[in-house]
């Protein structure tokens, strides 16, 4: 695998604390990069400055600057689009790598030729493990296994992962051009969509555990806010939709509607900021609004897929992830 091509597309967003580490990370891999697209989200602060610099170092270096805030999703199409390697790594622009990261996943690629997306071990700064794959429920609901919060639930352990985490990835570029991502996500939920349709699709997802990337965050990171619970919800119910059979929705949108609305009840009686049903309200009028919309693209993925609702189930989650948190607190 050490002949691989492989383009790193980098996503920023003021991301002036954290791009210099980020680049220095992958020009110190001991799989030397093919490429790196940086793509900047319209930046205002000194992001664009020191992209530049190391695009003035190496010509291999590349910079696509926004206009506008379009998103994620946006960026890494953009990104991808201009790539020339055969594989391609996503990584946020918070996430600097082991030296180490990018030969580990290539070596998974060669064990199985459906293996199509890889990723490993996320570490937080302190060297406390955030990810070790993402795992979703019946529901919709996701959660980062291996998290302290995955830790203290009294889930199954053996189930496979579900999802790669968004924050560094590698997937083969082909792969990307025939399944790609849903700009309709904006923010969040799109490493979970990319994965389930390569779940659908029959393909396979890798994690390698000693491959280690650090995604620069705090444990605030986690808090909810009314803002980013409404871009979750929306977009959960959105991928229920959208990703699920008809006959599958009928049994668990019900269900999943009331496990929400529970959320969004208990974060604005205990949470300082107020205003979750109101975002609850407002992503129920977003899938309405978009419901043709979904409703073509559910009929296109289910015509398409390979494996059905009932095949998939075998990864995920079978109780819900959020009744078990409030039973965990009630306990």
């Amino acid at each position: 695998m050490s002949c691989e091509k492989v383009s790193y597309v980098v996503v920023s967003y003021n991301s002036e604390k954290y791009l210099e580490k980020c680049l220095d990370s992958i020009l110190s891999q001991s799989h030397k990069f093919h490429e790196i697209i940086i793509v900047d989200n319209n930046s205002i602060d000194n992001t664009l400055s020191i992209a530049g610099r190391f695009c003035n170092i190496d010509e291999k270096i590349e910079l696509i600057s926004n206009n506008t805030n379009e998103g994620f999703a946006t960026a890494i199409i953009q990104g991808v689009s201009k790539s020339s390697g055969e594989y391609v790594a996503i990584l946020n622009a918070d996430v600097y790598l082991d030296p180490q990261w990018c030969s580990f996943l290539l070596e998974s690629f060669s064990k199985d030729d459906k293996i199509v997306s890889a990723s490993g071990n996320v570490l937080l700064p302190d060297g406390s493990l955030q990810s070790a794959g993402g795992m979703m429920d019946k529901y919709g609901a996701v959660i980062q296994r291996g998290s302290s919060l995955y830790e203290s639930l009294n889930l199954e352990k053996n189930f496979p992962i579900f999802y790669n985490d968004g924050s560094s990835f590698i997937l083969r570029k082909k792969l990307f051009e025939s399944i790609g991502l849903d700009t309709k996500l904006f923010l969040y939920y799109e490493d979970v969509d990319l994965s389930w349709k390569i779940n659908m699709f029959g393909y396979k997802i890798s994690h390698v555990s000693k491959a280690i990337s650090y995604h620069d965050v705090g444990h605030s990171f986690y808090d909810i806010n009314p803002r980013k619970f409404y871009f979750i919800i929306k977009n959960r119910l959105y991928l229920c939709q959208k990703n699920y059979s008809l006959s599958t929705q009928m049994r668990r949108l019900p269900v999943i509607f009331f496990l929400i609305l529970i959320d969004a009840i208990i974060y604005d009686i205990f949470k300082p900021q107020k205003g979750f049903i109101i975002q609850f309200l407002r992503a129920i009028k977003w899938n309405i609004s978009n419901l043709k919309y979904i409703v073509k693209e559910q009929k296109k993925l289910n015509a398409k897929r390979i494996l059905t609702d009932d095949q998939i189930d075998a990864n995920l989650i079978p109780k819900s992830i959020e009744l078990s948190i409030i039973t965990k607190k009630l306990g």
